[in-house]
């Protein structure tokens, strides 16, 4: 989905807002196998003094797994930046969106860049979850086991003689 802004570029004093709503068709592969049935994105366009800007919100309600505990849960995504757009590349990268030609840009594309940079590394359900056991792999949000998880990794052995040693 394409925003053209030749009038914010022939404008001292401009502003116009966007409203989209992007299904998977416009926007896909999203990090750690997250799935989402639609994006949420508000652009709004302006210009002052001949800086022409988008300030963009994404968001969305994101279906992912744990990397604790592998349960599947609700990631609410919300998500805010404001980027400069230019016409030409002038060997500045950060936070520009560069305008084609006819001076527009797509916004489906902006959209997943900002998921992508934002989106977290490792989702978790909860701040607080304990994950799974490493011997049983049972669920240690639910409930403990009477695995003896206190049994040292053999192969610290080394690392624990030095510590011993001082």
């Amino acid at each position: 989905m394409k925003i053209c802004v030749r009038d914010a570029f022939a404008s001292d004093c401009y502003r116009k807002e966007y409203s989209f709503v992007l299904d998977n068709t416009q926007i896909s592969d999203f990090p750690h196998g997250a799935v989402t049935d639609s994006v949420d994105v508000r652009a709004e366009i302006s210009a002052r003094d001949g800086i022409v800007s988008c300030a963009l919100t994404v968001s969305a309600d994101f279906s992912v797994i744990c990397s604790r505990c592998a349960a599947e849960f609700t990631l609410p995504f919300r998500s805010f930046s404001v980027k400069q757009i230019k016409r030409r590349d002038d060997g500045e990268f950060e936070d520009v969106i560069f305008a084609d030609g006819g001076f527009c840009f797509d916004i489906a594309k902006e959209a997943r860049a900002q998921i992508y940079f934002e989106f977290p590394a490792k989702p978790l359900c909860r701040e607080d979850c304990k994950g799974l056991c490493s011997v049983c792999g049972c669920d240690l949000n639910a409930g403990s086991c009477s695995c003896d998880i206190k049994t040292a990794d053999p192969r610290l052995d080394v690392l624990r003689k030095l510590i011993d040693n001082n």
